[in-house]
């Protein structure tokens, strides 16, 4: 019987050994943060709020904020004024109505800065409106006319989209720094630009529905191109949860997206509770409320990713 000799000097061992050790010595030596799960993402619809509040019954919902205790304040589109919800969904009551019927006032989106100051985008007259704790205009800021949906980052940053000029202009609530415009070259076509969210570092997105994409920009404004992959049928609005991941509304596909970092698509919801959702907020537990516009309520989920 032939015995096999084990590798002497004079000869060359099978070169997939080599191959086995090198993977296994990559495999083991690779750090942790580079190994990365599938994200799963669990949603369940918890109530939907019917939109009525004092003598006004039915209102169109727009802009939706949390503030730092947990009440939801909701844009009154019909009526140009500030509703509010406590943590539990009940009892509408008006924030501010100051505006409530006044000519030519049209409110769009509400965000809250350090979860206390409300701030107000009027189209018409191109107005960031701050409120104070009472409902009591205090500040506004000239962002020019056809405003719609913004978002606020740190150090007063605000983006603000524009659909009606095309553009995102980059304010300071501040005021200790010039406002700047951000427009893409003419042969991107024309922008239908709906909603903002400022991200870390000053770096930003904007939801585009004529491109039917997210949009990514640097801190100075700078286009960086889609963020993702991902081909929405009629993105509207946008917000962030626990600073990890970015939900986006798609009206078309009446469902909430939900993307890392990244732009890295992670799941959906809402599919069979929506019929025309546009803005969106969501509370640190991972509770998140959307306006639908056209059954005039807000419908309410509750979302964790693992």
């Amino acid at each position: 019987m032939r015995r096999e000799r084990a590798p002497g000097p004079g000869t060359v061992p099978n070169p997939r050994v080599f191959i086995l050790l090198a993977i296994s010595l990559i495999l083991t030596t690779l750090p942790v943060s580079h190994v990365h799960a599938a994200a799963a993402l669990r949603a369940e619809h918890v109530i939907s709020v019917p939109c009525r509040g004092g003598e006004y019954f039915d209102f169109t919902p727009l802009g939706l904020a949390f503030d730092a205790s947990g009440k939801l304040y909701v844009v009154d589109a019909d009526n140009s004024r500030v509703m509010v919800l406590r943590d539990s969904f009940e009892d509408m009551r008006p924030f501010s109505d100051i505006f409530r019927d006044s000519v030519g006032i049209h409110f769009v989106d509400v965000e809250i800065r350090d979860g206390l100051t409300v701030y107000v985008s009027e189209e018409n007259r191109g107005l960031l409106i701050g409120f104070n704790r009472l409902g009591q205009p205090r500040a506004q800021v000239d962002v020019g006319q056809g405003v719609a949906g913004f978002g606020i980052g740190s150090a007063g940053k605000t983006c603000v989209a524009n659909p009606t000029y095309e553009l995102i202009r980059i304010v300071y609530i501040d005021g200790d720094r010039e406002a700047a415009d951000v427009t893409l070259p003419p042969e991107e076509g024309h922008l239908l630009y709906v909603d903002c969210l400022v991200l870390d570092e000053g770096k930003f997105v904007a939801t585009a529905a004529s491109h039917k994409r997210l949009l990514h920009f640097n801190a100075v404004g700078k286009y960086l191109g889609p963020f993702g992959l991902n081909e929405f049928s009629e993105p509207y609005g946008v917000a962030s949860f626990a600073g990890e991941y970015v939900l986006v509304s798609d009206v078309g596909e009446k469902e909430i997206v939900v993307l890392d970092l990244k732009g890295n698509r992670i799941g959906s919801f809402g599919k069979n509770h929506l019929d025309e959702p546009t803005f969106l907020a969501v509370r640190r537990d991972g509770t998140v409320c959307v306006s639908d516009t056209r059954s005039r309520t807000v419908e309410v989920f509750k979302i964790a990713i693992d």
